[in-house]
């Protein structure tokens, strides 16, 4: 069994039960992407970014063809995004909506609290060995919402 080592990217929002560890305003986007296909597409992102952490997922359009977002070349101001579909089967081009932030736990002027950081993971789960790590979070929340994205691209699969 061959293990990759992938770096996960979380985006937690979610009612705090502890005060946040930045009062400043965040940076923070949506970005909508038209199109993007299994060829690299150049994001540019509205604001500059320290350490940004980036969380996109594919609209799923009436095919029945998995297929997941890939990033790579991840900079202050932008990076590159395509879909791929894990067993190499040709992919149509899709919508993607992605979530970008500054690195950090954060508070929004209407008190909800968010962080958004990346864990480089060890471990590798699979059919019948779904293992896991466990990840500290900079604030307490009620009901959290969490959002993920591989965002290595260590090989072709």
């Amino acid at each position: 069994m061959r293990l990759s080592r992938f770096a996960w990217l979380f985006f937690l929002l979610g009612v705090t039960l502890t005060s946040s560890l930045r009062a400043q305003s965040p940076v923070l986007e949506t970005v909508v992407l038209e199109g993007v296909s299994e060829s690299w597409t150049p994001v540019t992102l509205s604001a500059a970014y320290t350490s940004p952490v980036i969380v996109c997922s594919a609209y799923q359009s009436t095919t029945d063809v998995p297929k997941v977002v890939r990033l790579n070349n991840v900079t202050a101001s932008g990076f590159d995004v395509r879909l791929q579909n894990p067993s190499g089967d040709a992919l149509l081009a899709e919508r993607v909506y992605c979530l970008v932030a500054e690195e950090g736990a954060w508070t929004l002027s209407n008190g909800l609290a968010f962080e958004a950081f990346t864990h480089t993971s060890t471990e590798t789960g699979g059919t019948g060995q779904w293992g896991a790590e466990e990840i500290s979070y900079a604030q307490s929340y009620i009901d959290p919402m969490v959002f993920g994205q591989v965002m290595s691209y260590n090989d072709d699969r």
